[in-house]
């Protein structure tokens, strides 16, 4: 017989790009449309430049299980560029500007180990149109959260 899987195997790699797939599948049921959501947000970022955002932004890279992280520091343009590649991760930053894009108030629950285990996001400056749930795995894994 084949020995057994070890007690905890790793998870595999999420496929990327997770948040924006998670939040595709809240806006429209259906995560296909995380391209949409990306551009979108890069539209909306770049007319309205956020206060600040991270200096790290992580990139999955191809058939790996290794990332990149570009040190983009507080170069804007540099940050914008990096987040536009298709296996760039979102961030809090993203987070921000797709609750002011689709008018949603994101309700994120985390694994953090310390409080808030729960953020929010609300559009900025508009009326909330919807809520959407998502989950996030600290530092690993944003996904849709959905009622049982």
């Amino acid at each position: 017989p084949p020995p057994p899987p070890p007690p905890n195997p790793p998870p595999p790699p999420p496929p990327p790009p997770c948040q924006f797939r998670a939040v595709s599948h809240q806006l429209f049921d259906d995560e296909s449309h995380h391209l949409i959501v990306r551009s979108r947000v890069l539209d909306y970022l770049e007319t309205h430049p956020p206060a600040h955002h991270d200096c790290d932004v992580y990139v999955s890279q191809p058939g790996s299980e290794k990332l990149r992280v570009e040190a983009v520091g507080d170069d804007r343009a540099r940050y914008l560029e990096t987040i536009a590649e298709d296996a760039a991760w979102g961030d809090h930053t993203t987070l921000q500007a797709i609750a002011d894009v689709f008018q949603v108030r994101i309700l994120m629950v985390t694994t953090f180990d310390t409080p808030p285990f729960e953020y929010r996001f609300e559009p900025a400056g508009a009326d909330v149109l919807r809520e959407i749930w998502l989950g996030f795995f600290s530092e690993m894994h944003y996904i849709s959260a959905v009622p049982l």
